[in-house]
């Protein structure tokens, strides 16, 4: 029962562009720009290693926390939003099952994600398989898919509505991408926002893949204090969804009473262009702040962004303009 309600969740996700996008192939399309902007020269004179040996795995990273967190957390949410989940429970197939399935969906997404992003890193990047620590690898992806499926139905428990579990999935995600070395590899942060950076799990997880992908390190890739962070949020994670996790939609609020709407007297004839125009500015940015995710994407994560970068880049210097001499800084 699990294996099929997986694979039909999973064939849901394939047929669905927008979700397919933003899980598995914005990591690719970050892996490119990063590819592009950076280049893929040799770490060392005379070494074989590549940079873009240390870029694979915290994209890898990154579509294990999108997928096992952010898509299963949003799908959750739509589902009980529209009732579906309540049909599911009420069918003769266990609850744990139900819940089992698309679990098992979000891994097998998240391990589609990695295993493109590998071979897009051996075939276009040089990108080396460190085959000692292959078995530390795959212990600590799987660990790491569990920590964030399980913080994926804690979100989902404690947030009640499917437009800010959207929001939460893809917003905080993104934004704790910035302070956890997937987004700015090897940035300098602030003190502060270092130590915020490490409390999270994405970048303990960021870590543990990259240092087992790393040649240049001894040993068989095993970091149990990375490790020791990941179950503990999944723990955490894991007994918050079991204690606050509900198979209905929220209940609808009651509507308040309208009131009584004063007509003003209509003016004969037909409306000037600049008051349809207004009239139609004044509707659409309504709809605008009623649609959380919206509003969230077109004016908060821009001004979010730009806050994270000014912390990040607090103390940058432009060391050229592009321009000719005569234009230089004095």
């Amino acid at each position: 029962m699990i294996a099929r309600l997986a694979w039909h969740e999973t064939l849901s996700f394939a047929r669905n562009p927008m979700a397919a996008v933003f899980t598995v192939a914005m990591p690719l399309l970050m892996t490119v720009i990063v590819g592009a902007a950076v280049g893929n020269q040799a770490v060392q004179p005379g070494s074989d290693v590549r940079v873009m040996q240390f870029v694979i795995p915290v994209m890898a990273v990154f579509g294990v926390a999108q997928g096992c967190f952010g898509a299963l957390a949003i799908r959750l949410a739509d589902l009980r939003d529209r009732g579906w989940l309540k049909r599911l429970r009420g069918t003769p197939v266990p609850a744990s099952a139900v819940l089992a399935g698309l679990a098992g969906a979000s891994l097998v997404i998240a391990t589609v994600t990695v295993a493109a992003l590998l071979a897009v890193g051996v075939v276009f990047y040089d990108t080396q398989m460190v085959w000692r620590t292959l078995p530390a690898l795959l212990l600590t992806l799987l660990i790491g898919a569990a920590c964030f499926t399980a913080l994926g139905f804690a979100a989902v428990a404690l947030v009640r509505n499917a437009a800010a579990v959207q929001l939460l999935g893809t917003g905080l995600l993104l934004a704790l991408a910035f302070i956890s070395d997937v987004i700015l590899i090897g940035a300098r942060l602030p003190a502060w926002l270092d130590a915020v950076g490490w409390v999270f799990p994405l970048r303990h997880l960021a870590h543990a893949v990259r240092d087992a992908m790393n040649p240049f390190l001894t040993g068989a890739g095993f970091h149990a204090d990375h490790l020791a962070v990941l179950a503990a949020w999944g723990i955490g994670g894991a007994a918050l969804a079991v204690w606050r996790f509900r198979w209905e939609p929220a209940p609808a609020r009651t509507a308040k009473a309208p009131a009584p709407i004063t007509r003003r007297p209509r003016r004969q004839g037909r409306p000037s262009p600049v008051s349809l125009l207004a009239g139609q500015v004044a509707h659409a940015l309504s709809r605008l702040r009623r649609d959380l995710s919206t509003a969230f994407f077109t004016v908060i994560l821009p001004v979010l962004l730009l806050a994270l970068i000014s912390l990040i880049f607090t103390d940058a210097r432009v060391s050229g303009c592009g321009c000719r001499s005569s234009c230089s800084p004095r």
